[in-house]
């Protein structure tokens, strides 16, 4: 099973999770993994997930802007917010379900 699999059955297993964090993303191409995973949880129309945190030991302001352009590019989310602190990448956005939006 890859990283991939393995979150997409963590998020229809606990479908009330609405704060996800990996801490491990070593193997796995960044830009494609943001890709499915919104576009998974659009598709399921997850209504509760609503934050990831991604640590990413190779992780720049450089590839954070890429990750925005793909957001924005692909419209995977219309609200929301990406940051990085060191090598953390925390992306939140907002839903109808969820209305606190930092």
């Amino acid at each position: 099973m890859n990283e991939i699999e393995e979150v997409y059955f963590l998020i229809k297993f606990c479908p009330r999770i609405n704060y996800l964090q990996i801490n491990h993303i070593n193997t796995m191409d960044i830009e494609l993994f943001i890709k499915k995973i919104l576009y998974k949880i659009n598709n399921d129309c997850n209504q509760y997930l609503f934050t990831l945190c991604l640590r990413i030991p190779t992780v720049d302001d450089r590839m954070l802007e890429k990750l925005k352009d793909i957001i924005n590019s692909n419209k995977l989310l219309v609200c929301y917010k990406i940051k990085r602190v060191f090598d953390v990448i925390y992306l939140q956005w907002k839903n109808d379900y969820h209305q606190d939006f930092i």
